[in-house]
């Protein structure tokens, strides 16, 4: 029954983190869209600034976090399989992801969202299973993978 219950909590866990990086991402993707429209050059100006601004902070993130970069779908499969990666789903990579993936989207990269949520998924599921509520599945390997 508990592994139920902790798969429904990441279901609606998952699901509303990705309704709210949608929100984030629309709101940086409408403000450029505004001024794009627009037939001045210092609005073009100010697109190429954000686009920048939003590029250069998650360069920064990934530079600072390196768990972070990448799609993440090879590194979860490792973790997986048996191998260890350092803080590899730990909340504060699952933060900067979310982070870093908002920015980098906000800029205008072209980046999908299907491959970091598995690694988003995976660090939800992960930290949900550390609370004391799961802490017998925790302890299984079997479910822990």
């Amino acid at each position: 029954m508990d592994l139920y219950f902790l798969l429904f909590i990441l279901g609606i866990s998952v699901s509303t983190l990705s309704v709210l990086i949608d929100y984030a991402i629309e709101w940086f993707v409408t403000r450029m869209y505004l001024f794009l429209n627009s037939n001045a050059l210092i609005d073009d100006v100010y697109c190429w600034i954000q686009s920048i601004m939003c590029a250069t902070i998650a360069i920064f993130i990934t530079l600072k976090f390196p768990n972070v970069e990448g799609s993440g779908i090879p590194e979860t499969k490792s973790v997986i399989s048996g191998i260890s990666i350092y803080k590899y789903m730990a909340f504060s990579t699952l933060l900067f992801k979310c982070i870093a993936l908002i920015f980098a989207i906000g800029a205008g990269y072209f980046v999908g969202k299907e491959g970091p949520f598995v690694h988003i998924s995976a660090c939800i599921g992960n930290n949900l299973s550390k609370m004391s509520i799961f802490r017998r599945l925790y302890q299984k390997q079997t479910f822990r993978k």
